[in-house]
């Protein structure tokens, strides 16, 4: 077999593969096999074809870190889970009073037992200052 035709299907079966992962790991490597097949018919050898091809791995890899990949964090910017809720605006669902400091409030239909040094009744608005395990603080929304 040729080795172009056994590194295109290495490639191609890479660049497929990453389809089930959300990593773009696997899409540098296939982009390298597929380019490397493309230039293994001007190489002599194995030898040469694997250092070619151990090049254009390396830089597809540098080219996906430093443009592909920090594009791809900043669009994911939005936080999830317990720290997105921070500076959140919640409805108070069980009193908070000054002699326990708990209480519950609500943030997208979640409810969440609530810390706060200041009292606030059923209904109040409160902001979440910070997350401390499945636990939110809360104090006043600020102005």
């Amino acid at each position: 077999m040729e080795p172009w035709l056994i590194l295109a299907i290495i490639g191609a079966v890479l660049a497929i593969s990453e389809i089930f992962t959300a990593t773009f790991f696997l899409l540098p490597a296939g982009i390298a096999f597929l380019l490397g097949a493309a230039l293994s018919p001007a190489l002599s050898g194995w030898p040469v074809t694997f250092g070619v091809l151990s090049g254009l791995l390396g830089l597809t890899y540098i080219l996906f870190y430093f443009a592909v990949w920090p594009r791809l964090r900043a669009k994911s910017g939005s936080e999830t889970g317990a720290h997105g809720m921070v500076g959140k605006i919640a409805t108070v669902t069980e009193a908070i009073t000054l002699e326990s400091g708990i209480g519950y409030v609500q943030l997208y239909g979640d409810s969440w037992r609530a810390i706060s040094e200041s009292a606030f009744a059923v209904g109040a608005k409160v902001q979440i200052l910070a997350t401390e395990g499945n636990k939110v603080i809360v104090g006043p929304p600020s102005p």
